[in-house]
């Protein structure tokens, strides 16, 4: 009698099949954590910015007029410098009595990470 030493198909297969389920799992798993990583940034970019808007207010009585980091920062300009490459919105009302700002995320971005 011949004693062959090996796998068989059905083990090959079985052993393939637990693989492929193994990788399509991490692969779900690190695109979720890659898709919280960057939602964070954002909000913590977005957290930041509105600290520097805020103390901009305190100390000029008036909201920025532009966020431009081209400009010299002035009574009217402030640099926020973002850490990330994304475009922001920003909108201000320094005409009223009860002066505020807003600041989002622009919406291109926004349904890549909705």
């Amino acid at each position: 009698m011949v004693n062959k030493s090996g796998f068989t198909i059905v083990e090959v297969l079985v052993v393939t099949a637990i693989i492929g389920i193994m990788s399509i799992t991490s692969i779900i798993l690190y695109m979720d954590l890659s898709q919280k990583a960057l939602v964070s940034a954002i909000k913590t970019d977005l957290k930041e910015a509105s600290q520097k808007i805020k103390l901009f207010k305190v100390t000029n009585n008036a909201y920025p007029v532009t966020l431009d980091c081209g400009v010299p920062d002035s009574r009217t300009n402030l640099c926020i410098g973002f850490k990330n490459s994304y475009t922001y919105n920003y909108n201000y009302d320094n005409s009223s009595s009860n002066k505020h700002f807003g600041l989002s995320l622009a919406s291109s971005m926004a349904l890549l990470i909705a």
